[in-house]
């Protein structure tokens, strides 16, 4: 069984994201990019997390600043006279302060819409990995197949009928 596709992976030693191949083999993970070539062994996977990261962070400040810029154009009248201001100069400095915050605050959701993706956090006693992608589908083939393959139903050799973790061999 081999299964290969092509995914953002996130190197922890390097602190860089690079577009690389993922593999997975009968009983490991191959992730190769352009410098580096790593190898997870299925049966040493302590732990994996498949979870939305949507950067909410880019969405909360975009809606706010939108508010913000819509409150202060449409109320600009009262806020001028509330502060007893008869220039012309200073009225249109604060409508355009206000266009500019819903200019900010749509640029940011914008963002927020083309940074949002999946996550697959893959713990390997004491390295982890990280493989990102747009769409959930490709990492949720990953995490099928490694579970698939620690359960044991991929397994060609009868001798080997899956992990033996908590049992002894006689």
């Amino acid at each position: 069984m081999s299964f290969k596709t092509i995914l953002k992976y996130y190197n922890p030693s390097t602190g860089t994201k690079a577009s690389s191949t993922v593999e997975i083999t009968q009983n490991q993970l191959r992730i190769k990019s352009k410098n580096s070539e790593e190898i997870i062994f299925i049966d040493f996977i302590s732990s994996m997390t498949l979870k939305k990261n949507p950067k909410r962070n880019y969405l909360v400040a975009g809606i706010l600043l939108i508010l913000i810029g819509l409150l202060i154009v449409v109320f600009a009248k009262q806020i001028i006279s509330a502060l007893k201001i008869n220039d012309g100069l200073i009225t249109s400095f604060v409508i355009f302060n206000g266009g500019a915050l819903v200019i900010v605050g749509i640029i940011l959701l914008i963002l927020w819409w083309l940074v949002r993706s999946f996550i697959l956090i893959i713990n390997q006693l004491s390295n982890t990995v990280l493989l990102s992608n747009r769409t959930e589908k490709p990492l949720r083939t990953i995490y099928e197949k490694i579970i698939e393959i620690r359960a044991g139903k991929n397994r060609t050799s009868p001798k080997d009928p899956g992990n033996h973790i908590g049992e002894l061999e006689e």
